[in-house]
């Protein structure tokens, strides 16, 4: 199955990110230690039934998790309708050169908030290539939201991975806050007039964004 979303911690966006798979992968931990713990302070008789808890909540909790993760791509509604200068923010290019978001309106942008640790960017940049194949006039912008992407590190992601859109780092997080990013890929569409029509969580796919550009 192939992982749509990567989750970026509310607390702090600069924090080490973990996938979902870590995240089980540290509640299942938690849970081992709880498990511990009791059996080695609890009673006999009540050493059972607490076991039986922590394993039932253990097993919920990954049954809504993975439920999560099986999940395509989802609407979210905030800030659509916006004009492009409510939202502006800066982007640092790959040449080290600064530019707006705002720079970019009078034609109409996809922008793809990612990292190049995300495995579900990776899989919508296949998806970016065929659609600027049959529509070279929609600018893409590809914006990296983890600080410890550098401009090195972009650069390689770029050739690694074929892209020849305009990509860069929302160095000071300006645009993940704008747009209230907390999973990637994060993608917004503005229209010719500069206008949010579209903001998604998740692998948006050609399809879905040729329906975009021919509403």
């Amino acid at each position: 199955m192939v992982r749509r979303t990567i989750k970026v911690p509310k607390q702090n966006i600069n924090d080490n990110l973990l996938s979902k798979e870590e995240e089980v992968d540290d509640v299942l931990t938690k849970s081992n230690s709880i498990h511990s713990k009791h059996h080695d302070t609890s009673p006999r008789g009540s050493s059972s039934f607490i076991n039986k808890k922590v394993i039932i909540g253990s097993i919920f909790f990954l049954i809504v998790l993975l439920g999560t993760l099986s999940l395509g791509t989802q609407l979210i509604d905030t800030n659509t309708g916006s004009s492009i200068n409510s939202l502006d923010f800066t982007i640092q290019l790959l040449d080290n050169s600064e530019v707006k978001l705002s720079d970019f309106s009078g034609e109409p942008i996809i922008l793809d908030f990612m990292a190049t640790y995300c495995s579900a960017c990776k899989t919508l940049n296949e998806e970016l290539k065929l659609f600027q194949t049959d529509y070279p006039d929609v600018h893409i912008i590809s914006v990296s939201v983890y600080s410890r992407d550098s401009i090195t590190q972009l650069k390689n992601y770029k050739d690694t991975y074929g892209i020849s859109w305009t990509i860069g780092r929302d160095k000071d997080q300006e645009g993940a806050t704008l747009f209230s990013v907390q999973l990637l890929p994060t993608v917004a569409f503005f229209d010719s007039y500069g206008i949010l029509k579209h903001k998604n969580v998740g692998v948006v796919y050609y399809d879905t964004l040729v329906e975009w550009v021919n509403e």
